[in-house]
C-alpha cells in the first residue's frame, strides 16, 4: 500500500494510550492521520488483572476492536490492537508475549494484521515484608507501573498503576493493613504502563505495514504473507526429512490464492535431525 499524497484518517480505539506508538509509524510510511477514540471501554472484553475474563481469542478482540473503531468514527479504516501472554515457544522457560494490531477496511472489504512477539519479563510475586518489596522495586524496569493486592485478592483492595517508590511502598502498607497477610505485587501489564508492550505494539504497527505492501497476485488484496509454515526441509548429511521448515505458504484471505516460497537453506542442520541426532 503506497504512502498516499492526501492524509488519509483511520481510528484506533484505545485507552491505554496505545496511539503514541502507533500513529508516528503510519503517519510517516503512510500518511495515515490516526484517530483515538476512547468512546468504548475496552477492558469490558477483559483485563490482564482478572477482573473482567476474556471471553474472545486474541485475534478476535483485535478484529471486534478495529471494526468497533469503525464503526463509531465513522471512517473506513480501523485498527484494533490486542496482546496476550502465554508459556511460549520454549517449553515455558519464558513468558511470551504477543501483540497483534488488526487493520479492517469496511469499504474494500478486507483486513490484514500485523504481528510481533517475544520473551516477556514481566514479574509476579509474593511478598510478606516490606524489606522483600524494596528489594522488588530496585528491579522494576523504568516506567513500569505495578499492581498491587491481598493474597486472598478481596474485591475492594486492588492497586493498579502504581508508579514511584513511595506510592508502591505506601499502597503495599495499606493491603497489609487491610487485610494482614501477605501482598501479590506484579507488573501492570496495561499498555500504558509497560514499556515492553509499548515496544512490542510498535514491532506490530511495523510488520503490519510491511504486510500492506504484500499484494494477492491474483486478486491485488493487501496481507498476501507467508504465515502458513511446512516442515521437512532434509538433513545436509542423511537427507532425510527433519522437523525444519521447508516452505512458506501465503494465503489471500479473499480469494484463497496459494503461493509457496522456499526457505533460503536447501538443507537442515544435522543437530536438528531426529534421524542424526535422535
Amino acid at each position: 500500500m503506497p504512502h498516499s499524497s492526501v492524509p488519509r484518517a483511520v481510528a484506533l480505539l484505545t485507552r491505554h494510550d496505545k496511539g503514541r506508538v502507533i500513529a508516528p509509524i503510519l503517519q510517516n510510511k503512510l500518511n495515515w492521520q490516526l484517530h483515538t477514540s476512547d468512546a468504548f471501554d475496552t477492558d469490558q472484553l477483559g483485563t490482564f488483572s482478572g477482573e473482567t475474563p476474556r471471553t474472545l481469542t486474541a485475534s478476535g478482540c483485535a478484529e471486534y476492536k478495529a471494526r468497533l473503531a469503525c464503526e463509531l468514527s465513522g471512517l473506513s479504516i480501523g485498527l484494533g490492537s490486542e496482546g496476550s501472554f502465554d508459556a511460549g515457544p520454549y517449553g515455558g522457560l519464558l513468558p511470551w508475549n504477543q501483540e497483534l494490531l488488526t487493520c479492517v477496511d469496511i469499504d474494500n472489504n478486507w483486513q490484514v494484521t500485523g504481528i510481533a512477539h517475544g520473551p516477556s519479563f514481566h514479574q509476579q510475586r509474593v511478598l510478606e515484608s516490606s524489606d522483600k518489596l524494596s528489594e522488588f522495586i530496585e528491579d522494576i524496569p523504568k516506567g513500569q507501573a505495578l499492581i498491587l493486592y491481598p493474597q486472598s485478592r478481596p474485591a475492594d483492595t486492588l492497586f493498579k498503576g502504581v508508579h514511584g517508590k513511595d506510592n508502591i511502598q505506601a499502597a503495599f502498607q495499606e493491603c497489609q493493613d487491610r487485610c494482614s497477610e501477605a501482598v501479590v505485587v506484579e507488573y501492570d501489564l496495561r499498555a500504558m504502563h509497560c514499556p515492553e508492550r509499548m515496544n512490542r505494539i510498535a514491532q506490530a504497527t511495523e510488520n503490519l505495514f510491511a504486510r500492506l505492501q504484500c499484494y494477492c497476485p491474483n486478486c491485488k488484496r493487501p496481507g498476501f504473507w507467508p504465515d502458513h509454515l511446512v516442515d521437512g526441509l532434509p538433513c545436509g548429511v542423511c537427507h532425510m526429512p527433519t522437523h525444519s521448515i521447508a516452505k512458506r505458504i501465503a494465503i489471500c484471505q479473499s480469494c484463497q490464492h496459494q503461493q509457496s516460497f522456499a526457505v533460503d537453506t536447501p538443507f537442515a542442520e544435522p543437530v536438528n535431525c531426529p534421524y542424526c541426532n535422535p
